[in-house]
């Protein structure tokens, strides 16, 4: 995480993910990417809102990509 001002942060997802894919029969797995943002709005309470890209070629149906997202709060305790 990188803080922007004194209550917004933002941060980048590298990875690996995984995920079930309706469209065929194979589980789609591979390198996972994605930016976000974090509002903290109270001492112990924030809120995020991040973008995720899945890239996974060995797929044998096509090249496909699944984007996501995502929203939520965080409680740190």
């Amino acid at each position: 995480m990188y803080p922007v001002y004194e209550n917004i942060n933002v941060y980048a997802l590298l990875g690996y993910a995984s995920t079930e894919y309706d469209k065929v029969v194979n589980d789609a797995d591979g390198f996972s990417w994605g930016v976000g943002a974090e509002y903290t709005f109270m001492d112990k309470i924030s809120f995020f809102v991040d973008y995720t890209n899945l890239n996974y070629d060995d797929n044998k149906y096509n090249d496909d990509y699944i984007d996501t997202y995502n929203f939520g709060l965080n409680y740190k305790f």
